[in-house]
């Protein structure tokens, strides 16, 4: 597992979103066995153009946003997901698959990408 900076391009190519500038990159880890996730921070007035510009779902309160790697960023970052307003875009290629997830309270965005399985399951 590697602390890795943001790839964003990389994101970008795999779920077709492109991310808008002036975040903060909070954390950024790769598993190097089958997905990445990071966490990147937005101030209050570039989270509404986060919410204009990639098409969210809202996920109702208490159903869980099923990012797989949570487990993997600091507490920190793993809890603030708990009860909040969260909307999130997700989907997947031939080979791999993305879940963005908005936390409309703190402007943080969870990017996580999906590897894809060499193993061919």
């Amino acid at each position: 597992m590697t602390q890795d900076a943001f790839e964003k391009d990389y994101y970008q190519r795999i779920s077709g979103i492109k991310i808008p500038e002036g975040y903060k990159v909070l954390e950024s880890v790769d598993n190097g066995e089958f997905l990445t996730i990071t966490v990147l921070e937005f101030d209050k007035a570039e989270c509404k153009s986060v919410m204009d510009s990639i098409k969210f779902d809202l996920i109702p309160q208490g159903k869980n946003p099923n990012l797989i790697g949570l487990y993997l960023l600091d507490k920190e970052n793993e809890q603030i997901l708990k009860n909040k307003r969260l909307l999130r875009n997700w989907g997947q290629t031939d080979k791999n698959t993305w879940n963005y997830v908005l936390d409309t309270v703190s402007c943080r965005l969870y990017c996580e990408i999906g590897y894809p399985d060499p193993g061919g399951n």
